[in-house]
């Protein structure tokens, strides 16, 4: 099941079908909970759930198959993202139940149902039954359909929730809601951001290194040079929130929906590699023939350095480095690279993702991956590359971690080369240890 072909083996994989967004993601009583969008049943039709992952010490993990499923007739299309907030020694998550009305709608300004849910549990395993805390009706009457994805936070005696959205005029907004007791919420106020897209979903609030952040991903945002490649984006403004301010989390191909947590005073953030609605392989093998689909990304840590947030994988997933050695090549298909670059570094990866470093800038480019994707650069110095190749994903983090770049590599295995470089060195890496929960959810 874990070990095929392409699967990674030290990332948050499905069982089987489909993963996208993570969800709930959150510390509670010294265990994390990776919940995530799931359709275990997918390349069939069908909608989706939220998976369960959990895990002590990052290494070892145990996996509670579905933990929310759309059985209610204001979720049955969808349990859609959403965060997690504890109090009092109980797990408080919220999501968004998605419901597409029959008949005759556009389902932007018509026929579908954005229902904020939420369910408790003492043990972040065994929930409540669930609870409406907003409808339709109770947002803006300028919005359309399209609310959705809560996170939520405490200032004080009082909550607060963030929620994302799209007005009746195509334009992308943050709605917060407030609330003293985590049940009854009122609209408190909301920003409306001409020139970020049509529509802001997944969004974030972030206290980082005493600055507020707000995250979130802006629908149809139009390429401008190197920034806004993919289809759809993911980045953060400190502070205000505006376009001159924003900055994307993930210079990469395969990033999307990113969600954080606090963990023992770290601020950990993870993404989903994917974004399914580009023409990229994602029914390739994987899907076809392995029965799976997506990968989350590691788990990073952020600090705030000079006005910018760095991401870096935490401590407990560089732990699983078996031992570095002063070479070149190697065949491992899960490995870390640590590379001191120098204009002329070439890197290989998979046999079909190049790395060049230039004297202007870093280069990204698939040579041989047989589905049409571009060539990528940044105008940066890169002085330094640390690589985490696993299967059929490669994040590379530049300059430790001022620039990222996630890639998904559909090539049927391979290793890293590298040439020319000041110096690097390999590390194998240990594998996750997945178990399955004893008993039916």
């Amino acid at each position: 099941m874990y070990k095929t072909s392409l699967k990674p083996t030290a990332h948050i994989v499905p069982d089987r079908g489909w993963l996208n967004d993570p969800n709930g993601l959150c510390l509670f009583r010294g265990v994390r909970h990776i919940f995530f969008q799931y359709a275990p049943e997918y390349p069939a039709p069908g909608p989706k759930g939220w998976g369960h992952y959990a895990t002590r010490d990052y290494k070892n993990y145990i996996f509670y198959g579905m933990a929310l499923s759309p059985d209610n007739e204001l979720d049955k299309n969808g349990v859609y993202s959403g965060g997690a907030i504890e109090k009092e020694g109980i797990l408080h998550l919220f999501y968004t139940g998605n419901v597409k009305l029959e008949g005759d709608y556009d389902y932007i300004s018509s026929g579908r149902l954005a229902t904020v849910f939420s369910v408790t549990t003492e043990d972040g395993v065994h929930l409540s039954p669930k609870r409406v805390l907003l409808k339709n009706e109770d947002y803006p009457p300028y919005y359309s359909c399209h609310v959705r994805d809560p996170k939520v936070w405490r200032e004080g005696d009082e909550y607060f929730m963030l929620l994302g959205g799209r007005t009746r005029d195509d334009k992308g907004a943050l709605l917060i809601y407030r609330s003293t007791d985590l049940e009854n919420w009122s609209f408190y106020k909301d920003e409306i951001f001409p020139g970020f897209g049509y529509m802001l979903e997944c969004p974030d609030r972030i206290s980082l290194g005493g600055k507020t952040v707000w995250s979130f991903c802006p629908q149809g945002v139009k390429e401008e040079g190197e920034n806004f490649r993919n289809l759809f984006s993911s980045g953060y403004c400190i502070g205000d929130i505006c376009r001159s301010n924003y900055v994307e989390w993930d210079k990469g191909y395969d990033f999307y929906a990113p969600q954080t947590y606090v963990d023992g005073g770290r601020v950990v953030l993870v993404g989903w590699a994917g974004i399914a609605d580009e023409k990229l392989p994602y029914t390739y093998d994987c899907s076809l023939k392995e029965g799976w689909i997506h990968c989350l990304t590691t788990f990073r840590e952020l600090t705030l350095k000079n006005g910018k947030i760095y991401c870096f994988p935490v401590r407990e997933i560089l732990s699983l480095a078996k031992g570095y050695s002063r070479v070149n090549r190697t065949s491992l298909s899960t490995c870390f690279a640590k590379i001191a670059s120098k204009p002329g570094t070439k890197v290989t990866l998979g046999g079909c993702f190049e790395i060049c470093v230039g004297a202007d800038g870093i280069n990204f480019a698939f040579i041989r991956d047989g589905f049409g994707r571009q060539p990528r650069k940044l105008s940066v110095k890169a002085e330094e590359l640390f690589i985490f190749l696993d299967n059929s994903i490669a994040e590379i983090y530049i300059n430790g971690g001022e620039y990222v770049f996630t890639a998904r590599i559909f090539s049927g295995g391979g290793g890293l080369l590298c040439e020319g470089a000041a110096e690097c060195l390999i590390s194998g890496v240990e594998e996750f240890n997945y178990e399955k929960a004893d008993g039916d959810r």
